[in-house]
């Protein structure tokens, strides 16, 4: 059973137990004290469910990096390695959080970026390995 399955699975016994904690409140303290207890537990597993995807998206995004080719009016080509980990400017891998860094994550092909006083045209972008 894959995590949606269990997000919805768990979900749906929540909103159910709440129906019947509902009911069973009027007609039993002790019954609707039970039923609180499991609610509480299945919403624990839930959001650990949850955060157990959140983990895991950001941790592949964090491996994820990509080369980006730009061209100045001269025609003359520079390329930047864009990482979330170990940026090494000397090699031409720099930081996501950097402000070239921001600027070329978001920008697409065709796009101009500003580099100091000079204007780059991003011809690509390329998935690069995992960094």
């Amino acid at each position: 059973m894959n995590n949606e399955e269990q997000i919805q699975k768990l979900e749906k016994k929540i909103a159910d137990l709440r129906k019947i904690y509902a009911n069973e409140i009027h007609e039993s303290w002790t019954q609707g004290h039970q039923t609180q207890m499991m609610i509480d537990q299945y919403s624990e597993q839930l959001n650990r469910i949850k955060e157990q995807g959140r983990q895991s998206k950001q941790s592949n995004q964090t491996k994820q990096s990509k080369t980006y080719t730009l061209i100045d009016k001269e025609g003359d080509k520079k390329q930047f390695k864009v990482v979330n980990i170990n940026p090494d400017p000397s090699k031409g891998s720099i930081s996501r959080e950097s402000p070239l860094g921001q600027q070329l994550s978001k920008a697409k092909p065709g796009d101009n970026i500003q580099i100091g006083d000079q204007i780059f045209l991003l011809l690509d972008q390329e998935p690069t390995a995992n960094s």
